[in-house]
């Protein structure tokens, strides 16, 4: 009898073994786009729900709502519905099946944006809100939302739509498709292959952020008119110094988070503040608090924040940096082990864990510790960014060795029957084995951020990325290098250390605006390249103390934030034939200046933040008669 019972007990093992074979090779089928394996695959196992959604990711809407229909599966006719295009006939089945989330997909399809922030804030559904904040042009609350998910797909859209290409391929790395093949040719400055790459893809909104990201601001607006993209079309006219054109616009839109940028534009820190809290774009409210130089109310503002929206990692991640500003690094050491628990605050912890042992005095370690950074990291972004600031430090570190692509390859017959053949002659034990991976086997994959469960696409919020006109899909078969250079070794411009400038507001008082800092108007400048940075930030870059700020550590500011610097003394001849560069004048007496214009009658000058002077040639030569810093693009 007990014969009996293991020979039934190894069947048993086996046919099990098979099935869950075929659902695993089916689901990973499924997560490489093969849809045909997937669907041969999946017919053999018991999850045949997985077929309707292979006929959804094939676009075969129609054997989809069949297949579901057999099955009476509401929830998925619901979606055959959604890819079809009848968004009423989806939300009647959605209503069937108390689906709040598939209804938020279709108010946003609809375009009724408000009602599906509604639905997807009381379901807590944070990727389906960061999408209608994407869809609504609102990238900082959209860009919190996904974060809040966790959703680096979503996250790197939203980075795209914004035009921060470098930040979006460091998150997309691990694909081989047309948008990171785009973005990598962009950062080589290959920009002729990069457009044939986004053109393949035929988003609209990525080819005007191209457009806009090279300077053809023309294209760009073109693009944007045709989508009605008021943000943008007003963030070009910001950029152009067009502030009055920009201010109309979005008054006329009633665009408050856009009046607030142009009232940051204009200098008017406190106004714009007040347009970004009352908008809860929070990331722009900070800045433009810090850009007044009241730390100690930007503190007070960022914890107050912290307490309302107590799961918001991205407000604690400004409030550390805030707090290692302050030198309050009990504080900040203490965020900083909340965000580790967060893959995408890894790396920014990572690097603020570094900073804080800096302002420490921790130097002993700090070689190691920024060495362990660059071992677990690899290639990349983050190593890249952690040997050039060791390069500043004089610190030596080994750079990563380079990773080899592996890709994984499935779906050879003869190793499944081998596999199968095997399981049969195995001992009793593979019972155990089998009853351990049935209760371990992940429920579900990762595809684009798509929870397939095993309920079909009964959970699956985020099935709209195939489904929302983005073309930006992502197999996950290789690790791609990314490629960032490192600026050159630093032009000698020793003289220039000598000469100082004498703040009479300084930051540690905290309570009034530092009027005479070449630090705001490098921030200003860098923006125009599309560089962010906070002051404080480039403060502690250019070396700060006390008040008192030196040319060349405004120099090393700019060197450290990526981009490429020369400093030389005032040459009007050759400030008239570098157009194309941004220009920091620094005036004996008084500040730095942001160069406006430049011909051989007038001079156009931004003195600070927002003091606009005209002089004449001969005037400029007499009074501006220092150091120009000028910074480009590599």
């Amino acid at each position: 009898m007990q014969k009996y019972i293991n020979i039934g007990l190894m069947l048993i093992c086996a046919i099990a073994f098979i099935e869950t074979s075929f659902n695993l090779l089916g689901r990973v089928a499924l997560i490489e786009n093969h849809f045909k394996r997937a669907k041969f695959y999946l017919s053999l196992s018991r999850d045949k729900e997985l077929l309707g959604f292979v006929f959804y990711k094939q676009d075969k809407f129609d054997e989809a709502f069949n297949y579901y229909k057999e099955r009476k599966d509401w929830r998925g006719m619901g979606w055959a519905y959604y890819g079809m295009g009848k968004y009423d006939e989806a939300q009647d089945y959605f209503k069937r099946v108390n689906d709040n989330v598939g209804i938020g997909q279709v108010k946003l399809a609809q375009g009724d944006y408000a009602e599906a922030k509604k639905i997807f804030k009381e379901t807590s559904e944070y990727s389906g809100l960061g999408l209608t904040y994407l869809a609504d042009n609102d990238f900082e609350n959209a860009k919190n939302s996904f974060m809040r998910a966790g959703d680096n797909f979503g996250l790197g859209l939203t980075l795209l739509a914004k035009g921060d290409f470098a930040s979006s391929l460091n998150i997309f790395s691990g694909s081989g498709n047309n948008t990171v093949k785009g973005l990598n040719f962009l950062m080589e400055n290959k920009f002729n292959l990069a457009l044939t790459e986004f053109e393949k893809i035929g988003n609209n909104s990525l080819l005007a952020s191209y457009h806009k990201f090279v300077g053809n601001y023309s294209e760009a607006t073109k693009i944007y008119t045709e989508n009605n993209n008021i943000s943008q079309i007003g963030s070009i006219m910001i950029h152009d110094n067009d502030l009055m054109s920009a201010y109309n616009l979005y008054d006329k839109n009633e665009d408050s988070i856009g009046l607030g940028d142009t009232y940051f534009a204009l200098g008017d820190y406190e106004r714009a503040h007040e347009l970004y809290a009352k908008q809860k774009a929070y990331d722009k409210a900070i800045q433009s608090l810090l850009m007044s130089g009241n730390l100690k109310k930007t503190i007070k503002f960022c914890e107050t924040l912290t307490e309302q929206n107590p799961d918001d990692l991205n407000i604690k991640y400004q409030l550390c940096e805030i707090y290692r500003l302050s030198s309050n690094n009990k504080k900040a050491d203490y965020i900083i082990s909340q965000l580790e628990e967060n893959d995408y605050f890894k790396i920014k912890s990572s690097i603020l864990k570094a900073r804080i042992r800096i302002l420490k005095n921790n130097l002993n370690d700090l070689s190691q510790y920024l060495q362990d950074i660059i071992n677990k990291s690899g290639t990349g972004f983050l190593s890249s960014k952690v040997l050039s600031s060791a390069k500043m430090l004089n610190l030596t570190l080994t750079p990563p060795q380079t990773e080899k692509i592996e890709i994984f390859v499935t779906g050879n017959p003869k190793k499944i029957f081998v596999i199968i053949l095997l399981s049969i002659l195995a001992s009793i034990l593979i019972t155990f084995l089998i009853i351990y991976l049935r209760n371990k086997m992940p429920q579900s994959f990762s595809i684009e951020n798509l929870q397939v469960g095993m309920g079909g696409v009964s959970q699956t919020h985020k099935i709209i990325y195939s489904a929302a006109s983005t073309s930006l899909k992502l197999s996950t078969v290789a690790k791609i290098q990314n490629k960032y250079a490192t600026p050159p070794p630093a032009e000698n411009i020793e003289p220039q250390k000598k000469e100082i400038i004498e703040d009479t507001k300084t930051l540690a008082t905290g309570q009034e605006k530092i009027e005479k800092s070449g630090v705001q108007v490098l921030q200003i400048a860098l923006k125009k390249l599309g560089v962010t940075a906070s002051a404080f930030e480039l403060m502690e870059l250019a070396g700060e103390e006390t008040g008192k700020l030196t040319v060349y550590g405004i120099y090393l500011a700019a060197r450290a934030k990526g981009v490429q610097v020369q400093g030389i003394k005032v040459d009007v001849d050759y400030l008239m034939e570098s157009v194309d560069a941004i220009h920091l004048i620094f005036f004996h007496d008084e500040t730095f200046a942001l160069l406006n214009s430049i011909n051989s009658e007038n001079v156009l000058l931004t003195v600070g933040v927002n003091n606009v002077k005209t002089l004449s040639v001969t005037a400029f030569k007499e009074q501006w008669n220092g150091y120009v810093i000028t910074i480009s693009k590599f």
